[in-house]
């Protein structure tokens, strides 16, 4: 994309992608984790109980907390 200078919009219809954001989400991910980041399975929101949420403590965590 870069090397032929396309827009998101351009890719997208070049590489038969629905949605020109799914490219801009592609690109943000693999310029903060280069191409391991673009390997990892992620799909819908964040889980409170596996403590992916960014900041949060997850729900299992704070039950053990108080107790």
């Amino acid at each position: 994309m870069r090397k032929e200078k396309l827009s998101y919009c351009e890719a997208a219809r070049q590489f038969e992608v629905s949605d020109s954001k799914r490219i801009a989400s592609w690109e943000r991910i693999y310029l903060t984790e280069g191409p391991e980041g673009l390997a990892i399975e992620r799909r819908g929101r964040a889980s409170a109980a596996s403590g992916t949420r960014k900041g949060r403590i997850s729900k299992l965590n704070k039950q053990w907390k108080r107790t």
